[in-house]
């Protein structure tokens, strides 16, 4: 709920506000800001926000359409959303930045920038990848020479 002019609002919540809990935890904007830089630097909303709304866009409950993105945002809590930015608005959502946006993300290499964020989820729970159990991969492997 939120308050405007005087009045009391309910939005729906759903799972949003955890999604976005774990985008902040994983500092997602942080990481994407150091690696994706748009042209356009006369903006309220940066790259890794802009990214932040496309994972609650696309995982939204609606036919996904990446335009008129603020529509979609126009009925949710967006400081739940995006925690790290709780001064965002759907009148800073803008669908010719957001496509500047995919573009910048393009030219930085998604492979690159999506490494960088497991990087970070690996380094946020303290997942081990020195070691891989070689059991798996010989049942993996003698599974494939029985078939």
């Amino acid at each position: 709920m939120f308050e405007k002019d005087g009045n009391i609002h309910a939005l729906r919540a759903d799972y949003y506000p955890i999604l976005g809990q774990l985008m902040k935890e994983l500092n997602l904007a942080e990481i994407i800001n150091s690696i994706v830089q748009p042209d356009d630097t006369q903006v309220n909303v940066d790259a890794g926000t802009y990214v932040g709304l496309f994972i609650h866009h696309i995982l939204g409950d609606v036919n996904i359409k990446m335009y008129r993105m603020d529509e979609f945002f126009k009925d949710k809590a967006i400081p739940l959303l995006i925690p790290w930015k709780p001064d965002l608005s759907v009148a800073d959502i803008n669908d010719d930045h957001a496509g500047r946006v995919l573009d910048a993300l393009w030219e930085a290499n998604p492979q690159q920038v999506f490494g960088a964020v497991v990087n970070s989820a690996i380094a946020v729970h303290g997942l081990s990848t020195d070691t891989v159990p070689c059991r798996y991969h010989l049942e993996v492997i003698q599974g494939c020479l029985r078939r």
